[in-house]
């Protein structure tokens, strides 16, 4: 026998409000649900958009920080301009001229492999010349013999090309002795002539070197010459003397520069070792 039992009206009435707003609910639940599933994504996702921008803010500025050092250092090691006289020049007779200005390299660590530069007589630019300087040196740029028909009233130097490389403390190095300068002024039967006795200190043998022989009277430069040997060994030492042709005021102070590119590997002999040293920048 079934127990039954009738419905009450209030039962009723929630039964029939129920049916009447079912799909009202259910689409009230469902809106939810995906809200609140949306909700859940954003919140992940607002956390890993915080996460990867503070990692690469900081790396980001890791970055900077780290650019900014090797700005700081790369400019504290770079090398520091030459410092170069004004140009002049020397006349040395049937309107013939040396023209010469001085080179120095301030740089310890830094030598210049080349670099070209050039004289402008009367704002005329000459041929361009090449040149090179090794840590520390100081040199004369010259041309010699420059035929002019006009008067030489302006007279500038333009430099070009800088070619660098960093000196390491293993990179050869090439000295020179040299001694009992003296300089015989002219006589009825012979030129003016400069001496000198010069040592290659080095443990290479060199295929050649350019000497740079410099007159003054007191603190006036009044001549220059340049004159090129061969075959300097190891040690070895010569006697080497420069003829002076034209007539020259009196002479007080005579100077002789040695010109040997220390990086230059052909001009070394029976050379098995790398002689470069360091990387070549071009500034």
């Amino acid at each position: 026998m079934v127990d039954y039992k009738p419905l009450k009206e209030k039962d009723l009435d929630k039964a029939l409000f129920f049916l009447k707003y079912k799909t009202l609910f259910k689409k009230i639940l469902f809106s939810l649900a995906i809200f609140i599933i949306v909700l859940i994504y954003f919140k992940l996702l607002l956390s890993f958009i915080q996460y990867f921008r503070s990692a690469n803010y900081y790396l980001l500025a890791q970055e900077i920080d780290y650019s900014l050092d090797w700005q700081t250092h790369h400019q504290a090691r770079a090398p520091q301009e030459p410092e170069i006289s004004e140009a002049q020049y020397l006349a040395i007779g049937n309107q013939k001229y040396n023209l010469v200005a001085f080179i120095t390299n301030p740089n310890e660590d830094w030598a210049v492999v080349e670099f070209e530069y050039r004289f402008l007589v009367n704002d005329q630019p000459l041929k361009t010349e090449k040149a090179f300087l090794n840590p520390g040196e100081g040199r004369f740029l010259i041309t010699l013999a420059y035929e002019s028909k006009e008067a030489i009233k302006k007279i500038e130097i333009e430099t070009a090309n800088w070619y660098w490389r960093r000196y390491n403390n293993d990179t050869k190095v090439v000295n020179w002795s040299l001694t009992d300068i003296k300089f015989n002024p002219l006589s009825s039967d012979l030129p003016a002539q400069a001496f000198w006795t010069a040592q290659n200190m080095s443990l290479f043998d060199l295929r050649k070197v350019i000497f740079q022989i410099v007159l003054f009277n007191g603190q006036k430069l009044i001549a220059v010459n340049e004159i090129q040997a061969s075959d300097f060994m190891s040690l070895d030492k010569k006697e080497i003397d420069s003829i002076f042709w034209y007539s020259l005021p009196r002479v007080t102070e005579t100077q002789v520069l040695t010109l040997f590119n220390w990086l230059d590997n052909s001009n070394y002999k029976y050379l098995d070792t790398d002689v470069s040293g360091g990387s070549r920048v071009k500034l």
